[in-house]
């Protein structure tokens, strides 16, 4: 499917197009400040046919940040939320579904694959805004990646 800005509707209808068999990971920002409306967001996920159903940049709070995903086999509700990093980096959804597609792989069961994904990438934007010589562009990822290991045990 070719990268584009879709709405939430047209996400769906793609997704609801697709062979009843397919295997799919939708990532991406479908909402900006509107409180209470992630949880019916991932119940419409579920109802299409994903199993697991998660969204990243969820608030449930001043300052606050983080992930939260629904299990379509037990109908739990999982939210991870860490502290608000008081700034904005391209590439930081990359991160995130790298880091939690990898816990994944690695064993880690989906909520601590959230929970990894989210704490390493919030720890590369403090890394990288607390740099003067910070990149222009995306974060510092690379300084971040020796701290990965402890992160996965």
């Amino acid at each position: 499917v070719p990268i584009t800005a879709q709405t939430i509707k047209q996400m769906m209808e793609q997704v609801m197009n697709l062979p009843t068999e397919s295997r799919v990971m939708i990532m991406a920002p479908v909402m900006k400040q509107k409180k209470g409306t992630h949880k019916d967001l991932l119940e419409k996920l579920l109802a299409i046919g994903a199993t697991i159903a998660a969204l990243t940049g969820v608030s449930l709070g001043e300052g606050k940040t983080g992930a939260a995903g629904i299990d379509s086999a037990t109908g739990e509700y999982y939210v991870y939320q860490n502290d608000k990093v008081p700034a904005a980096y391209h590439g930081t959804g990359d991160i995130y579904s790298s880091v939690a597609v990898g816990a994944m792989m690695a064993g880690k069961n989906w909520k601590d694959a959230l929970r990894i994904a989210a704490d390493f990438t919030a720890r590369t934007i403090e890394v990288t805004l607390d740099d003067p010589a910070k990149p222009w562009y995306g974060v510092d990822f690379e300084a971040v990646i020796p701290e990965l290991p402890g992160m996965l045990k």
